[in-house]
């Protein structure tokens, strides 16, 4: 039974942890300012000079000018390339993967399969090798970012400013 009366709902809520909301309102001051540093990040990688660090951060693929996704690692440079090296399976090649599943919408293949499943059969290990090509061929900026808990609560408010929602649902797998 839900409590009625205000001292008994006092004393049914669950105590909040000594700052846990200054904290929050600190990393939400640093949301503005991230994001239009991820904004004006020149693109890197192959074929434009720059190098990814080895860092953690916030990343952002996109396409013909449009962000398309935003991801967050603790290894900038290594998850790029998960994103795109031929090798990489449904879990690291996680953006493609959803090209992937989206162009399987075919007769031949049965989309609703476990991701195992589907990156074993041969039609959709087709669309999953065309996808991570297009996503190796986009645009890749980013911003480095050391705090975990910042990142988290950054790739959420950029995935939102920036209308990626159509990829980055947060549904888990």
């Amino acid at each position: 039974m839900a409590p009625t009366k205000r001292s008994e709902l006092q004393t049914a809520i669950v105590p909040l942890a000594d700052g846990g909301t200054a904290r929050f309102a600190d990393l939400e001051a640093q949301l503005p300012i991230l994001l239009a540093h991820l904004r004006a990040a020149e693109p890197c990688g192959p074929g434009t000079g720059r190098t990814i660090p080895q860092a953690a951060g916030v990343y952002l693929f996109s396409e013909l000018g449009q962000p398309i996704y935003v991801g967050q690692t603790r290894t900038l440079r290594r998850r790029r390339s998960q994103h795109t090296r031929v090798s990489s399976r449904h879990n690291e090649a996680t953006l493609a993967f959803i090209f992937a599943k989206a162009a399987a919408e075919r007769p031949d293949i049965n989309r609703h399969r476990t991701r195992k499943d589907l990156g074993d059969d041969a039609s959709f290990a087709l669309l999953f090798s065309e996808a991570r090509e297009r996503v190796a061929a986009m645009e890749f900026r980013y911003v480095e970012v050391r705090d975990p808990e910042l990142r988290t609560v950054f790739e959420v408010y950029a995935t939102l400013a920036l209308g990626t929602s159509r990829y980055n649902s947060f549904e888990t797998h």
